[in-house]
């Protein structure tokens, strides 16, 4: 049996992609994709439903189980075998889009399981966004020293990090938000990941997407128990701008450590 990397890798070869190609397309970096087909890491359940998309087949995990394939069907039954795969790939893709809709009504987020290796790393969320014309340019960023200072109030009180992270559009363009996303890093290497895909800034606007308008400026107040294993947290924010130009912005907060 296949696996999850030699899925992706049969899939993105099929389609005649190449790991850049195909890490542009899901805003990931091509070492992620590399990491994928070589079993290092996995993609989270929102990338994983991207893949599927993009390179239009159905993907499973291991350990999941995959739609019951069709029996044989004789050869002179080869167009109702067809008639049945056609129906059977329409009701796979019905159920997706329903659970999808469900989800982003409810503004849930579909996440892996924490503690996982996401493929997500630091130096993905340093990059620097390339600042086109006409187009939206998202800066997220705090105000804090780096890297974040532990806050003790008294020797009984839990240690804490606590920032505030601002967003804001430096062109004049608008961005309507389809995805906020957090990653905290560990030392294991392993991250939990918490995504918002509406009311993200919490103006509870009803469940719409929410909007950052040209030359707005959002603040989020972050607070986060100290521990020993936590080394930073990641942010993501992904929409599509005014102009319909679809847009991906990151950073990367590093914390001191913990006990040192």
């Amino acid at each position: 049996m296949q696996s999850l990397g030699e899925k992706i890798r049969q899939a993105r070869r099929e389609k005649g992609l190449t790991q850049e190609q195909l890490a542009q397309a899901l805003f990931v970096s091509r070492q992620t994709v590399s990491n994928w087909e070589n079993g290092k890491t996995e993609p989270d359940y929102q990338t994983l439903v991207r893949l599927s998309q993009e390179l239009g087949m159905e993907i499973v995990r291991a350990g999941e189980t995959p739609a019951e394939a069709p029996p044989e069907t004789p050869p002179e039954e080869p167009a109702r075998q067809r008639d049945e795969g056609k129906a059977r790939r329409l009701r796979l893709w019905l159920a997706a889009a329903a659970a999808a809709a469900l989800a982003l009504a409810l503004g849930l987020a579909l996440l892996p399981s924490p503690g996982r290796r996401s493929g997500y790393t630091v130096e993905w969320f340093q990059q620097e966004a390339a600042d086109v014309p006409d187009q939206a340019f998202v800066r997220i960023y705090t105000k804090a020293a780096l890297p974040v200072a532990i806050k003790q109030q008294t020797a009984e009180s839990t240690p804490v990090w606590e920032y505030n992270l601002f967003i804001r559009e430096e062109n004049g363009v608008g961005v309507t938000v389809s995805e906020l996303t957090c990653v905290r890093f560990y030392k294991s290497g392993k991250t939990d990941i918490y995504a918002t895909t509406v009311d993200v800034f919490g103006e509870r606007n009803g469940g719409k997407p929410s909007y950052i308008g040209g030359r707005e400026m959002r603040r989020l107040s972050c607070g986060r128990t100290a521990d020993r294993q936590s080394i930073g947290e990641g942010w993501m924010l992904r929409g599509t701008d005014d102009h319909g130009n679809p847009v991906c912005f990151t950073t990367y907060i590093p914390f001191e450590r913990y006990g040192q």
